[in-house]
């Protein structure tokens, strides 16, 4: 299980019992609460969740928080990376993870450079265009999946780290592949 959903819509009471005995239990997850608009003044700092969500969340915010939740708690202190680690040379325009290294252009290696600024964000589209062009000219739309299908074609066996969160952006994880994804990597 790499998380679980409480609903809190309807009984507030019970949802926040659930969420302590969950912690009381010692379950190791992540654990986010569903909650109404209006449920939003009940939540305090003494609710055992890792974050929340609220019913009206478009499906994007709704994968963007799971996938954020699932990979922080993955990276959280104490544990160790499951994935090589990455190491940009900003000299060379340059990345290495693990045994490879690859020449990247400019802008390739400053939106790895945003993505690995903070592994598990997801950032925006909107965001990695700001930072990696500098303000300039803005680019096409389609521009920055350009980009990024071509870092992922230079990392080869490590192109899974990059992640698409479809209608949101972009995120750089350093967790194992899910599943699905290993028949794609090799």
């Amino acid at each position: 299980m790499d998380g679980l959903l409480i609903d809190a819509r309807a009984d507030l009471a019970a949802a926040r019992t659930l969420a302590d005995t969950v912690r009381t239990a010692q379950v190791d997850v992540p654990t986010l609460a569903v909650l109404t608009a209006g449920g939003l003044v009940t939540l305090s700092a003494q609710w055992a969740i890792s974050d929340f969500l609220v019913d009206t969340a478009p499906p994007a915010e709704v994968e963007a928080r799971l996938l954020r939740a699932i990979t922080g708690h993955r990276a959280k202190p104490g544990r160790p990376a499951l994935g090589p680690s990455l190491d940009l040379d900003e000299n060379t325009l340059s990345a290495r993870i693990g045994d490879t290294t690859v020449t990247l252009t400019w802008t390739e290696f400053s939106l790895l450079s945003v993505l690995a600024s903070q592994p598990g964000r997801v950032f925006p589209r909107s965001h990695l265009i700001a930072r990696a062009w500098d303000g300039g000219r803005a680019p096409e739309r389609t521009s920055i999946n350009v980009h990024m299908s071509r870092i992922r074609r230079k990392l080869g066996p490590q192109a899974w780290r990059i992640r698409t969160v479809r209608s949101v952006g972009y995120q750089l994880t350093e967790s194992d592949p899910p599943a699905s994804e290993l028949s794609r990597v090799s």
